[in-house]
Order: structure tokens, then C-alpha cells, then sequence
């Protein structure tokens, strides 16, 4: 068995908050205390010797010691070390007077005497305070994360806007779920390259795209593009996409990361409107000669009949003279029918496409 010298200058060395019990179940006697227990804790070394391990730790509000009694009762009964769980005790500030929560986990060193039995147990105490605290604070720091990686995934579905990025030198590029829902791909089967991309283009944009990203890897400078993809099931859609260089300290490409934004239903209602436009321009342009025909072809016969009239009305003439005029009147007035059929024809060319 170690000499009581032997047991102080072993436990003078012990940097951490440290008790000497004796194994007298199930008070467990503090038959010495360290500086740096008595330090941690505001003590003197009165308040602690001879007292009974539990008969002062009991006095923490809420503090349950069945960890501490199981680990050294196991001491006792296995002659091995043992350690408790990480524990909580109330303190309260010396200068607030406020409760505080520390936490504090403990190990349990058997001595034994010369006959193989437990004289005494070094009770070293570890605190856990800020781990606890650097553990929560990941925990929220990965919580809001995973919340803001949620919300992100959530936003990018409703505004079918996917994010990519392409590791240059592995040839890996990585797409967010909604990027393979734009593409109409299956992640699992799907494992995405930059060829692998460009044979999704659609083939009249392909050599364009290509030339396009090959520009801004040389260059550097962030671009904005569009481009037609082609489903598997043959559905082409169409995307806004976005492309930013990442580098090196040399300035060498390392990455290149981006996003899409599916603008299909924006191009079709595009393309809609400009038919219609197309529509109301000719529509216009049908108005003009319409307009045109009322101000200049028509007059030139309706002119000629109402002379001819009124020809007829003053010229005193024989009946073959009169004759000629009536003739002439209807040969202007079959014109100016004409005429009159040919605007009534544009107008329905140029009203049809309405219906």
C-alpha cells in the first residue's frame, strides 16, 4: 500500500479537481481535498474534510448523486476505475447571486492496500461545461442549416430553380434535386458529367453553349445564358442559366458553379405573344389597303357616276345619246361593285384570324 506521503505527493501532481475518499460504503469519506477542487468550487478545505462525499453534493438544488453512489459502489466491487455520466449542478454567481448550470463528469481511481483490497479512491473531475455549450451551439448551428438547406430545396422547387456546381479537374458536377426534376432525370441513374450535359442541349444550341463556357473558364468573368434542353421523353425546355469561375492562388479554374432557372412556360407565352402580335400587324396592314382602297379607288367610280348623272340630267340630247350615258353610269356602277367586293373580301382575310 502507498504511505500517506507517497498518496500526497501523487495526488500534488493531479492538475485536475481532485478528492481523496475513503471506501467506507456508502458515506465515502473526503479524506483529502486539491487546491484546484477547492478553487472550482470557492471552498476551504474545512468545508470538505470528513465530510461525507454525498452529505455535501447533495445540497445542490436538483442534483441526483445515483451516478456518482453506482460508479463507486462499482469501484468497490470491481476494483477497476470507473466514470460517471456527464452531470448538471446549479450553481449559484458569487457577485449576481444568479443560478448558473455547469456540468461536470468524474473518474474513480482505486489505491489498494497490501492485501488487495480499495483503501482509497481518487475522485478526479473533469468539467464538460463548454462542451456542452460548443455541442449545443453545433447542434443549432447544424439545425439551422439543415432549416436553411430545407427552405432552399423548398424555394427552388416552387420557382423550379436548380443550383449545379462542376469540380474541373475531377469532372464531377453536382446538381441539386430540382435540377434533375428540370431535366426530367433519376438521380440514381443519372450521374452527371459536363459531357453528359452538353448531350442534353438541344443540338442547335450545343456547339454555341460549349464555346460559351470554354470563353468564361479562359476569361473568367461570370455569364448569364440561355439554353434548350431536351428531355429524355423528347420535351424540350428552356433555361436561364447563370456561371461564376472559381480559382486557385495561380488563377487556375478550379470550379464552376451556377443555377438554372426553368423559363419554358415564360418562352412559350413569349412566343404566343409574338404570333398574336405577327397577327395584329397584318390585321393592321389589311386596315391600311382597305383604308386606302376607300379613300382612292372608290372615288375614281362613284366620281364618274355622279357626273355622268348629273350630265344626264342637264344635257338636253336624243334618246341614243342618253342611252350611251346610261350605259357608261352602269359600267361605273359595276366598278365601284367591284371595288366594294374587293374591300368586303380584305375584311374578312383580315378578321377571320380572330375568330
Amino acid at each position: 500500500m502507498l504511505s500517506h506521503s507517497a498518496l500526497n505527493s501523487i495526488f500534488s501532481l493531479i492538475p485536475l479537481p481532485c478528492l481523496i475518499l475513503l471506501p467506507n460504503e456508502p458515506v465515502f469519506t473526503i479524506a483529502e481535498v486539491n487546491d484546484a477542487y477547492l478553487k472550482g468550487l470557492n471552498l476551504s478545505k474545512e468545508d470538505l474534510v470528513g465530510q461525507s462525499f454525498f452529505e455535501y453534493f447533495i445540497n445542490f438544488e436538483g442534483k441526483d448523486m445515483s451516478d456518482d453512489l453506482c460508479a463507486l459502489q462499482r469501484v468497490l466491487s470491481t476494483k477497476e476505475a470507473t466514470e460517471t455520466g456527464i452531470n448538471s449542478y446549479n450553481f449559484k454567481n458569487l457577485i449576481s447571486g444568479e443560478p448558473h448550470i455547469r456540468y461536470f463528469k468524474a473518474a474513480n481511481l482505486p489505491i489498494m492496500d497490501a492485501t488487495g483490497e480499495v483503501a482509497y479512491i481518487i475522485h478526479t473531475v473533469t468539467e464538460e461545461t463548454e462542451t456542452i455549450a460548443i455541442k449545443a451551439a453545433q447542434e443549432s448551428v447544424q439545425q439551422n442549416l439543415e432549416e436553411a438547406s430545407l427552405l432552399m430545396t423548398q424555394g427552388q422547387e416552387l420557382a423550379n430553380f436548380g443550383n449545379w456546381q462542376w469540380d474541373i479537374n475531377q469532372n464531377i458536377v453536382t446538381w441539386s434535386e430540382t435540377l434533375y426534376n428540370i431535366y426530367g432525370l433519376n438521380k440514381q441513374t443519372f450521374k452527371a458529367t459536363f459531357e453528359g450535359y452538353l448531350d442534353l442541349l438541344h443540338r442547335d444550341d450545343r456547339e454555341r453553349v460549349y464555346n460559351l463556357i470554354t470563353s468564361v473558364l479562359h476569361t473568367q468573368k461570370d455569364s448569364v445564358f440561355e439554353e434548350r434542353i431536351v428531355r429524355p421523353n423528347g420535351e424540350i425546355r428552356y433555361l436561364k442559366s447563370w456561371g461564376k469561375v472559381q480559382t486557385d492562388e495561380q488563377g487556375n479554374p478550379l470550379k464552376m458553379i451556377g443555377a438554372c432557372l426553368d423559363i419554358t412556360e415564360a418562352k412559350l407565352a413569349e412566343e404566343q405573344l409574338k404570333v398574336q402580335i405577327n397577327a395584329i400587324e397584318t390585321q393592321h396592314k389589311h386596315l391600311q389597303d382597305i383604308s386606302w382602297i376607300q379613300s382612292h379607288v372608290v372615288r375614281a367610280p362613284l366620281a364618274r357616276i355622279l357626273g355622268l348623272i348629273e350630265l344626264f340630267k342637264n344635257y338636253n340630247a336624243d334618246e341614243l345619246d342618253k342611252t350611251d350615258l346610261l350605259d357608261k353610269i352602269a359600267t361605273s356602277a359595276r366598278e365601284l361593285d367591284s371595288v366594294i367586293t374587293t374591300i368586303t373580301n380584305k375584311t374578312e382575310e383580315q378578321v377571320a384570324p380572330t375568330q
